[in-house]
Formats: C-alpha cells, structure tokens, sequence
C-alpha cells in the first residue's frame, strides 16, 4: 500500500512541477525494490470528470516509479490536443495509475474476459490499446471493444478481422485523489 501512495505522490508531485515550471525530476525516490521493478504502467488524469490524458508503457522498459513520472510528465507536455492542465486544477486532479503483465497474443477473442483484460490490436506500423477499465466503463463487449480499436488504429470498425495480432494483458489499478506530492523530499539545490 505504501508503494501504491508513493507512485500516486510522485505523479502528482511530477504534474505540478511541469505546471509551475519547476524541474519534475528532483526528488528523492524511496528505497523499494517494488519501485525498481520493469513493468509497463500507464497514467490516466481526470478533472472534474472529465479525462485530462492518458498516456503510458505497454512494454516494462523502465522502472516503475520511472515509468509512472514519465508518463505524468508526458500527460502535461503531450495531452493529445487537450487544453493544458492549469495549477488550479490540482485540487481535482484524479489520478489513476495502472500497472500491466507482458501483453500476451491470443488465437482467439474467447481469450479476452472483459473487465479482466486489456486489449492491444496490432497490425502494420498501426497499433490501438484499451485498458482492462475501459471496456468496463463503456460497457462494451469484447467484440464492441475491438471495433473502437480497430476505428482508434484508423483500420475501419471492420479492421480488426483483417490479419490483425490481438493480444491481451491484465492491470492492477489504483487511484488517489488526496496523495500530495509534498511527501516527497525535493534534492536542495546547489
């Protein structure tokens, strides 16, 4: 649980840095072999209901509490076309984060249990993934859940039946809404 409050903590600490214009980076990361660990993660910010950005690894190609700042930083620098998160919507910020199994590629859709799986649609250089929530959230069937891939990949809402790999994976999800970031020590600056 204390890991948990830590990676909640650093992405908030990471957005308000990037916000105020301060270095998002210095601070000191608890010492947590559970931290240290390559895994894929995702972040999802939302404000007042509304989705601020989603953005993450699918891949474990960094350590988590890396992954985890990366992906907070990049919701702030790159959020898709949204309007920039203000310092004054850091009262509302929901933070979300998802911690992902190597996704795996499956023969058949009867592989994927919705509100347990993940899905990414591959085909070419085009690629589309949902969280395991988000199936959930929209109550889509796994069939609903590829079309919107499928459309999100530009293939058509048809595409995914057309030579694509589907692989699925499963997430362990936490959120926070009062962690402050103000837990972790910032580096004095010399």
């Amino acid at each position: 649980m204390e890991d948990k409050q830590t990676l909640l903590a650093l992405a908030r600490r990471v957005i308000a840095c990037r916000i105020s214009g301060d270095d998002p980076f210095h601070c000191d990361i608890p010492d947590s072999e559970a931290l240290a660990v390559k895994t894929g993660a995702f972040v999802t910010i939302t404000s007042c209901g509304k989705l601020r950005g989603c953005i993450g690894y699918l891949e474990p190609i960094a350590p988590l509490y890396k992954s985890v700042m990366d992906n907070a930083d990049n919701i702030v620098l790159r959020n898709g076309g949204r309007r920039p998160l203000q310092a004054q919507e850091m009262d509302d910020l929901h933070i979300e984060i998802s911690l992902l199994t190597q996704p795996e590629p499956i023969d058949s859709i009867e592989h994927i249990s919705v509100g347990q799986h993940g899905i990414l649609l591959r085909k070419g250089h085009r690629q589309a993934v949902f969280l395991p929530q988000v199936l959930v959230e929209n109550g889509w069937s796994v069939e609903e859940a590829l079309a919107q891939l499928a459309e999100k990949a530009g293939l058509g809402p048809t595409g995914w039946q057309k030579q694509c790999r589907i692989s699925r994976f499963a997430a362990t999800v936490f959120t926070g809404q009062q962690c402050r970031p103000e837990s972790l020590l910032l580096h004095s600056a010399a």
